[in-house]
């Protein structure tokens, strides 16, 4: 979102502004604005390459493009080649002569050669892949996930094994007194063997008998909201660093009081907790220092970061900088230590929406840009004397252009949406942003008081049309969000509060997708799903693949406490693993081939026509 750069002399930060389709070229030493460059689609990431050029992706255009300066800093950027992604490119890295591109969409890491722009190589990764970092010597890159619970690395050199390193927290221990009947609905595993987490194990808990406890062995976690990711050398090592939320979802099949456990439970250890994990590079392996030797407080405490969405390493007092969306802070760790988050050395207010994040050694401060209100922040990093309160940062106002799109209600319901230690969304601190990371989902199956759920995808779902919810029992999008912020334990939003997030909720919109002629195969599982199959009863095309009612297919399990669920929308559907409302069917390959017949009639296809099929659930 924001990189630095010298240019006639001057230092440049360029700001990627996805709400209005523009770079802003900002003098870094006046804090000004230089130059404003309106490209053809929304922006992402940027990169300077080697060349002295600009590579930024358009996230909806599947492309990235140069960008080059002129003499004349005010005036707007040259733009130059154009280069075809995968779907949805998101983030850029230099490995030495190759420029590499990780794509969200497409789930996909392709790298082109700098020099004659052709592509040298695609790999295919797990779901929702945001972050991407180029170790030094350019021989692996490391990819991070919002949605998978490991970071992808792959040697460049044999990109056919892409190597999964685990991220989060396993059963760990918590030394602060707990009473242990608070997690009387979390059991010892799921008894079924559906429910599937892709890249995770299923969470477990090891509880006592009601009595006070000093050590209390808590679930296993899964690693979401893998947004950043930082490098830092120390001696001879590469570290690769990885904020991250460690989320517990209860077990699903036991009935609880709220979303993922009860209040009680939230109110002694939240379902989301902040974690940093470490890897080293050569070697690809954790390193990050047993979990339960970091208090509870150093994770959910006023030096906690909430939704990480960008990271820097400083070199120079090798630290790890992260910006925090949920709570609006820029928060300084210790990087030479094998637990970041225990030991903070600097925490910093910054404005909402902090999403960019640069270093400026030359001036020794970091550089934020805050996109919902739309400002740049300069903070300075000098050291701070005992008890001496931080500076305030400077901040450089962007004032809105004719490209912006968001309505003002959208603008205010994008700051509810991503709130954390909002009382009145949720009372251990979770944002609508938690679950739903981008609008889009986290790939969990969560316990809920109406049995085990699925995290439902957003963007480009939500609309007009009832009902809302797994059991289709909200005849408003209001009536739903005041159901779930009640399952969360908040104390409830004001209508015009409510209308905000309706407003931006609607707003969201998925990647679009590529435009193209439909395979042949493709063209064959349309027929296979409107003739074939019985598909497109419930699915139509016109009414955006949802028929908006709720049907008995018999997939109830034993938690839940109605046996009807909503026909869900097919829109992204190749996008939002697992599948059925309890998250059974971990890909759409499973869902098609191994459903029993009770949803649709799938039993007697063959083998091509299967394939077929969910060729073109790809394309919807």
């Amino acid at each position: 979102m924001i990189v630095l750069a010298r240019v006639s002399n001057r230092a440049v930060a360029y700001v990627a502004d996805d709400d209005e389709s523009v770079v802003h070229a900002v003098d870094v030493a006046n804090q000004t604005i230089l130059s404003r460059t309106v490209l053809p689609g929304r922006p992402a990431q940027m990169v300077i390459a080697p060349e002295g050029t600009l590579r930024v992706t358009l996230r909806d255009d599947h492309a990235v493009l140069s960008l080059g300066a002129t003499e004349d800093l005010r005036a707007p950027l040259v733009v130059g080649a154009r280069i075809e992604t995968a779907r949805e490119p998101l983030s850029l890295a230099i490995a030495g002569s190759r420029l590499l591109v990780l794509s969200g969409a497409g789930h996909t890491l392709e790298a082109f050669d700098l020099a004659t722009e052709a592509r040298a190589l695609a790999v295919d990764l797990a779901r929702e892949p945001r972050a991407l970092i180029a170790s030094n010597d350019g021989a692996r890159a490391f990819v991070s996930h919002a949605g998978a619970g490991h970071v992808s690395v792959v040697d460049l050199a044999k990109p056919d094994n892409v190597n999964k390193v685990d991220v989060g927290m396993a059963g760990w221990t918590e030394t602060r007194g707990f009473r242990s009947h608070n997690a009387r609905h979390i059991g010892s595993g799921l008894k079924t063997g559906g429910l599937a987490h892709e890249g995770d194990e299923p969470p477990r808990m090891m509880c006592g008998t009601g009595m006070m406890m000093s050590q209390t062995v808590f679930p296993s976690r899964h690693a979401r909201q893998g947004f950043a990711l930082a490098k830092l050398t120390i001696g001879p090592s590469e570290r690769i660093f990885i904020p991250h939320v460690a989320v517990a979802t209860g077990d699903a099949l036991s009935i609880s009081s709220g979303y993922g456990g009860s209040s009680e439970e939230a109110e002694s250890l939240p379902s989301e907790l902040f974690d940093v994990d470490v890897i080293e590079s050569a070697s690809a392996k954790k390193i990050t220092g047993p979990a339960g030797s970091v208090p509870v407080d150093a994770r959910i405490g006023a030096t906690a970061c909430r939704l990480p969405r960008a990271a820097v390493a400083d070199p120079k007092r090798q630290t790890l900088l992260v910006s925090c969306i949920g709570n609006a802070k820029l928060i300084e760790y210790d990087g030479r230590t094998n637990a970041p988050m225990a030991k903070v050395k600097r925490v910093s207010n910054v404005p909402p929406g902090a999403l960019g994040l640069a270093l400026d050694e030359e001036r020794d401060q970091a550089i934020v840009w805050s996109q919902y209100d739309r400002a740049i922040a300069f903070v300075s990093r000098a050291e701070l004397k005992k008890g001496e309160a931080p500076k305030q940062p400077s901040l450089l106002s962007i004032p809105r252009g004719e490209t912006f799109t968001l309505s003002d209600a959208a603008v205010l319901g994008r700051k509810l949406f991503h709130a954390s230690a909002e009382p009145k969304i949720a009372r251990d601190g979770r944002a609508c942003a938690s679950c739903h990371p981008d609008g889009r989902d986290d790939g969990l199956t969560w316990s809920t008081p109406e049995g085990p759920r699925q995290t439902i995808t957003l963007a480009g779902r939500v609309t007009h049309q009832s009902p809302f919810g797994w059991r289709g029992q909200h005849a408003t999008l209001k009536e739903h969000m005041v159901h779930t912020m009640k399952n969360l334990g908040g104390t409830g939003l004001r209508d015009e509060e409510h209308e905000a997030l309706s407003a931006y909720l609607r707003s969201l919109r998925g990647p679009p997708p590529v435009e193209r002629t439909l395979t042949d195969a493709e063209m064959r599982g349309k027929y296979v799903f409107n003739d074939q199959a019985g598909c497109a009863g419930c699915h139509a095309e016109k009414t955006r693949f949802t028929d908006h009612d709720v049907h008995n297919v018999q997939s109830a399990t034993s938690a839940d406490r109605q046996a009807s669920f909503i026909t869900p929308s097919l829109v992204r559907i190749g996008e939002s693993a697992p599948y059925f409302h309890d998250g059974r069917y971990a890909t759409l390959g499973d869902l098609l081939r191994k459903s029993d017949g009770k949803m649709g009639n799938t039993g007697h296809l063959s083998a091509a026509d299967l394939d077929a099929l969910e060729a073109y659930l790809r394309t919807l």
